[in-house]
């Protein structure tokens, strides 16, 4: 790409035309260049729309079963026996607990959006590490499941940020969990490749 200008020079009787042609071709690049930056930021705008309208969603279930929860244990609680009450406690905890979560996964995306989010991996023992984590949520109470796992090495020796790992290791079980019909076995196989 090339801009040229004109100019009109009268000479005696005469009139040249001074031109100069100028290559554009860095500017064009810079345009383009700023216009992808434009449409990223434009969609990035977009994803976060989306995030924080689910996120939002994410909040408002688990406050409304803990307020009706809440509202029915102040309501009816002289009418409950003790393991009525005890349940409808755990619902709250659960509840608050779920709340946790997506705050701390909204958290580490914001962390990670403005880079500092910190990685800092130490050598582990991942066969030791996934026993841990699975007899945590097979230690809760709400947990209906039978967690079975298997690991192709043991020990399974690498290096990792223990702390991202287990936020990973947590939502998939979690998830597998949650979307596994109640008193079913959830299978955790480790497969070193």
């Amino acid at each position: 790409p090339i801009e040229v200008s004109l100019s009109p020079i009268e000479f005696e009787d005469t009139v040249l035309i001074a031109s100069s042609i100028r290559d554009i071709t860095q500017r064009k690049e810079a345009e383009k260049a700023l216009l992808t930056a434009l449409e990223t930021e434009r969609e990035l705008g977009e994803l976060k729309s989306r995030f924080v309208s689910m996120a939002s969603h994410e909040f408002r279930t688990p406050l409304a079963t803990i307020l009706a929860t809440a509202d029915a244990l102040g309501a009816y609680r002289h009418k409950m026996t003790d393991t009525q009450i005890d349940h409808r406690v755990n619902k709250i905890r659960n509840q608050v607990n779920h709340l946790r979560d997506i705050m701390d996964d909204v958290l580490q995306l914001a962390r990670m959006q403005a880079n500092k989010s910190e990685f800092n991996p130490i050598r582990i023992d991942f066969d030791e590490f996934c026993r841990d984590i699975l007899d945590e949520f097979q230690s809760q109470p709400s947990i209906t499941h039978q967690l079975v796992y298997t690991c192709s090495d043991n020990p399974l020796y690498t290096s990792a940020d223990t702390k991202l790992l287990r936020k990973i290791i947590d939502n998939l079980v979690s998830n597998a969990i949650k979307y596994s019909p109640d008193k079913t076995h959830v299978y955790v196989d480790v497969v070193h490749q």
